[in-house]
């Protein structure tokens, strides 16, 4: 009986940490699209014309469209990992 609860609080551990694992990647990769999209978009509405920094609304749209392909081929990704256990 004791040893099928040491067998069952491993589990539990196991789950908890690839839980946070899981977490910690996924707010990385959340906190990397924002930034980009903070850098592009307003490079792209042309706030930085008058620098002489601007980019094409197409390439913008097409960076953005990327970030979200990222997204989802991130999420498969993390479906399909397998973290090792602790």
């Amino acid at each position: 009986m004791r040893e099928q609860g040491e067998r069952r609080a491993a589990r539990l551990a196991a789950r908890q940490w690839h839980r946070e694992a899981h977490e910690e990647r996924a707010e990385t990769k959340c906190l990397l699209g924002e930034q980009r999209v903070a850098l592009t978009l307003p490079i792209a509405a042309g706030v930085f014309e008058p620098f002489g920094l601007t980019l094409r609304p197409e390439v913008a749209a097409i960076s953005m469209s990327g970030s979200s392909i990222l997204v989802a081929v991130n999420a498969v990704a993390l479906k399909r990992l397998q973290l090792m256990r602790p």
